[in-house]
């Protein structure tokens, strides 16, 4: 269900939920964001908000024994990283997002770029599936502060699900982010298989390519986003089903 199609629900969940009566203004404005297709946020509102939302919530555990899907060749894996605030607009900008798009981020960790993602775009629904307890748990925590902060903003349609996202139902995607650094490769030929399934023609952004046994979708773009890890940024790879896999994933 679209944002648009939720505006009656919206200021009943609000008004009851706070307390606060919503002033007409506040209404027509948001009604007038989501006709045109702008976020409900701008980006400076939405970086102080979530600045204050991830105060002392961090991605950083100590991990004793790597998960299987773990590259431990690469001393890399055992770091926890994101793509900054600056790296997400930048993507938002190369990628526009409208109210058709349903975003998925597979291993989202604490679930910031979930957050900037559905508060500055009119995403029909914002996803973050997680397989870590500790990661997921904080990126509930954090939705709950921004609901505390902004009890104006609808954010139902911003959900954070801890599973293992192989085995989640994502056919209705439309744009995925995976920031697989720390991914093995035969982990990624899995992943390269499920989407295959997807129906859509979907959205792809990797910080890892595929290897070269995933000819399923296709190499679109390189582009340099900036990231947690490194100070010139980290080049993510674009990917996009072909026509001919999209039609045939169509008529399963």
């Amino acid at each position: 269900m679209a944002r648009k199609q939720v505006i009656v629900s919206f200021v009943r969940h609000t008004s009851l939920q706070s307390g606060i009566v919503l002033t007409l203004l506040t209404y027509v404005t948001l009604v007038a964001h989501l006709a045109q297709g702008l976020p409900v946020l701008n980006a400076e509102t939405t970086k102080k908000l979530l600045d204050k939302s991830y105060q002392n919530l961090h991605g950083y555990f100590p991990r004793p024994a790597a998960p299987s899907h773990f590259d431990d060749q690469d001393t890399s894996n055992h770091v926890y990283g994101e793509i900054t605030f600056d790296g997400v607009e930048k993507m938002l900008k190369l990628f526009p997002i409208g109210p058709n798009d349903v975003v998925y981020d597979l291993g989202s960790g604490v679930g910031k770029f979930v957050a900037q993602v559905y508060l500055r775009t009119t995403a029909k629904r914002v996803v973050g599936i997680e397989l870590a307890k500790n990661r997921h748990e904080r990126a509930v925590i954090a939705k709950e502060r921004i609901k505390k902060m902004r009890p104006d903003l609808y954010l139902d349609q911003m959900q954070f699900i801890e599973a293992n996202f192989l085995e989640m139902d994502i056919k209705d995607a439309t744009f995925i982010y995976i920031a697989n650094t720390m991914f093995s490769v035969e982990f990624m030929d899995n992943i390269c298989k499920v989407l295959t399934e997807l129906p859509n023609k979907v959205r792809l952004v990797l910080l890892k390519p595929f290897s070269k046994k995933c000819g399923r979708y296709r190499k679109i773009s390189e582009q340099l986003f900036q990231v947690s890890w490194l100070k010139r940024g980290d080049r993510a790879v674009i990917y996009q089903k072909p026509p001919r896999l999209v039609k045939r994933a169509d008529s399963q």
